[in-house]
């Protein structure tokens, strides 16, 4: 019974972490170097660059902050939880070079059963 109980405080101290440590546009992977326009998945994230006449920033941003616990971080930066244990995820979108950059990778963990793919 005792190690039933620690094994459920254990689970509650980890969820409690991943919940209430706060997330900053430094958290987790940084921006990646600059491609060409693509897909480029990755362990743990997923980035795409598409031709910004094809999309708009603004309607980007808007559909990031439409998705449901997303919040912005900065200027280009945002965060959005897991519904559960809400585990943060983080996008950096920016225009360079007549292209719109967008990435978005976890900061706990190595896999995210690519759901930053599919919010990408």
């Amino acid at each position: 019974m005792i190690i039933v109980v620690l094994l459920l405080v254990l689970v509650l101290a980890a969820m409690a972490y991943v919940r209430f440590t706060p997330v900053d546009a430094t958290s987790g992977v940084g921006r990646p170097d600059t491609q060409p326009v693509g897909d480029y998945p990755s362990e743990g994230g997923f980035y795409a660059v598409r031709e910004a006449s094809s999309v708009g920033r603004a309607a980007l941003e808007a559909a990031i902050l439409a998705t449901p616990r997303a919040r912005q971080l900065a200027d280009g930066v945002y965060v959005t939880r897991t519904a559960l244990w809400a585990f943060p995820d983080i996008i950096h979108m920016w225009e360079e070079d007549g292209a719109i950059h967008v990435t978005s990778h976890l900061v706990y963990g190595r896999s995210d059963f690519a759901k930053n793919q599919e919010r990408v």
